[in-house]
């Protein structure tokens, strides 16, 4: 008998088994910040300003006897904006040889109703002060409507012992408010009038009186008998 081998090929099928996810996705939101500038417009007011010119009638230079009151600054205040605006101060400071934290007992500021350059019935004290350390200011309350001028006077009261020497008025600055806040000034420093206040002397007047006399003088008469 005879073998024969003979080679045979099986087959043997292998399962693996694959793993498959299934699910619901659910979106993660995510916030994602965006800058954005915004410009907010912010209106400041314009100040106003007053001029301060000389006044109509300006008070002028002249020699003085101590103990004398007298004009000596005319100036005016207009007011151009569109509301009142009140004046609460003005500010002079001493220029001259004289001195005058002794020589002047007052300084006061008139109201000049009338612009005539001199006190009188129809004007309104608004303040007065004196000198201290080379200067003066004087505070008030001085409305001025919107669109007008007022006239102001400023006058020395000089004591009886005033020194000898000469008084400036330097106006050299002013204050004040209107509804968007403090106003501001031109013109100023302005200069005012200069009183000399000079030393009075004694000059001896030689006076000739005529005085009439009689003498009585006897006269003889011959008389013939």
């Amino acid at each position: 008998s005879t073998f024969t081998n003979t080679s045979t090929r099986t087959f043997t099928p292998t399962f693996t088994p694959t793993n498959s996810f299934t699910g619901t996705l659910s979106p993660t939101p995510t916030s994602t910040n965006t800058a954005t500038s915004t410009h907010t417009l912010t209106a400041t007011p314009t100040q106003v300003t007053l001029p301060v010119t000389l006044g109509p009638v300006p008070p002028a230079n002249s020699n003085q006897l101590a103990g004398v009151t007298l004009p000596v600054l005319q100036f005016q205040l207009s007011n151009p904006g569109n509301n009142t605006a009140t004046l609460t101060s003005v500010t002079l400071t001493a220029s001259g040889t004289g001195n005058f934290t002794t020589g002047l007992t007052t300084v006061n500021l008139y109201l000049d109703n009338n612009a005539n350059g001199v006190v009188d019935g129809g004007d309104s004290l608004l303040g007065t002060a004196t000198y201290s350390g080379g200067t003066v200011v004087i505070n008030i309350t001085t409305p001025i409507s919107a669109g007008a001028t007022k006239t102001l006077l400023i006058t020395y009261n000089f004591s009886g012992s005033a020194p000898a020497g000469s008084y400036t008025a330097n106006l050299t600055g002013a204050t004040g408010t209107n509804a968007t806040g403090a106003v501001q000034f031109s013109g100023l420093p302005m200069t005012g009038a200069t009183v000399l206040i000079v030393t009075a002397t004694s000059t001896p007047t030689n006076t000739y009186t005529s005085t009439a006399t009689f003498t009585s003088t006897s006269t003889p008469t011959m008389t013939r008998t």
